[in-house]
């Protein structure tokens, strides 16, 4: 299977391989009568294939430190990024990618 496609714009998707379909569990098969049923339904596999992916670009440039170095309040300085610091040990909310032209 030869793909050229490129995911270029933010939340695009592409369909490479489609899934199997689920089986039935323990769920789909309790009832009042048997809250803990041992029955269940194997589902179908998926299409197997081999594929190469190739990341184009991530960054030039990353900023590691430990946390409470200031590094989102680095980023908002010097960028139009708005990162939204926590006091959580992984420091922001969500992670954006900037561009910063000098």
């Amino acid at each position: 299977m030869c793909i050229r496609d490129s995911l270029s714009t933010v939340g695009q998707k592409e369909l490479l391989i489609k899934g199997g379909a689920g089986g039935r569990g323990n769920a789909f098969f309790a009832s009042a009568s048997n809250r803990s049923p041992h029955i269940r339904q194997k589902g179908r596999p998926g299409t197997s294939e081999r594929l190469q992916l190739e990341l184009k670009l991530l960054a030039n440039i990353g900023l590691v430190g430990l946390p409470n170095a200031g590094k989102s309040t680095l980023l908002g300085a010097i960028s139009a990024a708005k990162p939204k610091a926590t006091s959580s040990p992984l420091g922001v909310w969500s992670y954006t990618l900037s561009l910063i032209h000098i």
